[in-house]
């Protein structure tokens, strides 16, 4: 009986401990909690306020990129007005005198000083023998300069292609029929299609370079 009397002192005493205790283990759980809490949200709002600096950070090289791919687009476009101001001109004249020049010296008909001055020798020659050649090589010299600040190597190659066929179209001319022959034909008329395609050529790259 004393036993148990004094078991139910105990007990008594351990649950008047926990009634003392009760509010200090709910202040601590409550304070762990409230940490934790605060501690997820600074984590949570730190973490999207990263997400959201890189994204306009990443927004903003966008816009960058985009405005400097403007401005060089712009400076291309500036470029190739110039390179077809420069070779428009000399392109048409190179043209029309390796056609004119094929047109007699491919028909088989007996050479003609008349003929051969009228659509030769005065239309493209009617100053200087080298007048002709003198103002293709300044046009050139002026396109290719232009085309090197575009800088692209598939453009320069074709400009180079194009020098050496307006080049060509110049001294493939004769002013007599001495080499006038079949062969020379065939050749003019190489050098022909040669020009018409470099012109062509050069003009698709530099229009893939614009894209």
């Amino acid at each position: 009986m004393a036993i148990m009397e004094c078991g139910k002192g105990i007990w008594d005493l351990i649950l008047e401990f926990i009634k003392i205790l009760s509010p200090l283990f709910s202040g601590v759980l409550v304070g762990c909690f409230s940490y934790l809490a605060h501690k997820y949200n600074r984590e949570t709002t730190l973490k999207n306020t990263k997400i959201q600096n890189d994204k306009d950070l990443n927004v903003q090289k966008e816009n960058q990129t985009f405005e400097e791919r403007k401005r060089i687009l712009e400076y291309k476009k500036d470029l190739v007005i110039h390179v077809v101001k420069e070779l428009e001109p000399i392109y048409s004249n190179s043209l029309a005198l390796i056609k004119s020049y094929y047109s007699i010296c491919s028909s088989k008909a007996p050479f003609d000083k008349n003929t051969f001055d009228l659509l030769i020798k005065n239309r493209f020659f009617n100053i200087d023998e080298y007048e002709f050649e003198v103002e293709i090589q300044r046009g050139l010299s002026r396109a290719s300069a232009y085309i090197s600040l575009i800088a692209d190597f598939d453009i320069s190659e074709e400009m180079i292609n194009l020098e050496n066929a307006m080049n060509s179209s110049i001294s493939v001319v004769e002013f007599d029929d001495t080499n006038w022959n079949e062969g020379h034909s065939k050749k003019v008329l190489k050098i022909m299609q040669d020009l018409q395609g470099a012109y062509t050529l050069l003009f698709i790259k530099i229009g893939s370079s614009l894209t």
